[in-house]
């Protein structure tokens, strides 16, 4: 719950209910400060979920206190003791555990407030993470507030079902990670920072060379965990890793790693006539054992080779079919066309001439 301010009763009801479930609920700062019109919360319901003591809502004070970070005894449930906690500010240093635990403090004030509560518990932070953003962006710094995070999760037993790693086996850094679901299948997404190349000469499994095109570039290997055997493929270059949960590969730093994950290999097939005549508009049936929509690159190469663009297009499969219709002109070349359909996510292709007269 980031910054919060403001939530209704029937709100802060269904949190609750959703707690005393089995449920987790973590806020940074002042959750439900005031109510759904903005006006000052009356209930102390919240200070109840989260096992806090608090001044009332008007008399509040929220302003960002640094201070030394102390470790409690209660902190080693969640394995703060193996890692070095730094950069916090405390957002409310009059804020006093009632029936929760503080994990941590941040001077004289209590933070990371851990409250059990039915089947579930919270965690009220007493920190925000406004300075996490220009941590980041100076030296990929704020490592405290990922590793906050991460100890929570795992607490909460909340796993990555993808890890992305350097070759040391730590969790890849400086990139970004996203998932989406296309189809019967999915593309992962893996994006590098685009950082000054002295910032991460020596890291682990980091080479740099000097590229024609684009200069000094780095490369970073990394090894990618998948949560069970899929059929991988590189959708930018096409490359196949075949059935696989591991995938070793590389990344430049500043691009982008795109790969297509499905369950099941995937085949493509193509009919038409084999020769056509000038003027004619030529059907071409594409099939995919995908039984989801698929995306299809349809490529036309001429008689010499040579891609024709304006022959080319991306097809969208409806339920592993489509047709692809080519329109030949009056004054094309005769000879034999080279018709390409490609996968876009599954790398899966297969091509056919056809010859005009």
């Amino acid at each position: 719950m980031p910054l919060s301010f403001a939530l209704s009763a029937s709100e802060i009801q269904h949190i609750e209910e959703f707690v005393s479930r089995g449920g987790v609920v973590i806020a940074d700062a002042a959750p439900g400060l005031m109510d759904q019109h903005c006006a000052w919360q009356t209930s102390d319901a919240l200070n109840k979920l989260f096992g806090i003591t608090t001044a009332d809502s008007e008399k509040r004070d929220l302003k960002l206190v640094s201070g030394n970070i102390q470790l409690s005894s209660a902190a080693a449930q969640f394995g703060l003791p193996s890692i070095t906690l730094s950069d916090f500010r405390a957002a409310e240093p009059e804020l006093k555990p009632s029936t929760a635990q503080a994990l941590f403090q941040i001077g004289d004030a209590k933070a990371a407030l851990f409250h059990r509560m039915g089947k579930g518990w919270t965690i009220y932070l007493n920190t925000t993470f406004d300075q996490y953003p220009k941590q980041r962006a100076s030296k990929f710094g704020g490592s405290s507030y990922r590793e906050l995070l991460r100890k929570i999760f795992e607490k909460a037993g909340i796993k990555t079902s993808i890890d992305v790693s350097s070759p040391d086996g730590k969790p890849l850094i400086q990139a970004q990670i996203a998932r989406y679901r296309f189809g019967d299948s999915e593309l992962l997404a893996v994006v590098k920072d685009n950082v000054a190349i002295a910032g991460i000469v020596g890291q682990d499994g980091v080479t740099t060379y000097t590229d024609s095109n684009l200069g000094q570039v780095a490369k970073q290997e990394i090894t990618i965990k998948l949560p069970r055997k899929m059929y991988v493929a590189d959708v930018r270059t096409g490359k196949q890793f075949g059935f696989t949960d591991i995938v070793h590969t590389s990344i430049l730093v500043g691009d982008a790693l795109v790969l297509g994950l499905s369950s099941k290999q995937n085949e493509v097939a193509l009919q038409s006539s084999p020769t056509a005549k000038h003027g004619d508009h030529v059907p071409f049936t594409i099939t995919s054992n995908q039984s989801a929509d698929s995306l299809i690159r349809v490529q036309t190469l001429g008689p010499d080779g040579t891609r024709l663009p304006l022959y080319s297009a991306n097809l969208m499969l409806n339920k592993g079919s489509g047709i692809f219709t080519l329109p030949f002109a009056l004054n094309d070349v005769p000879g034999k066309y080279t018709i390409k359909a490609t996968d876009v996510v599954t790398g899966a292709s297969v091509q056919k001439t056809i010859e005009v007269k």
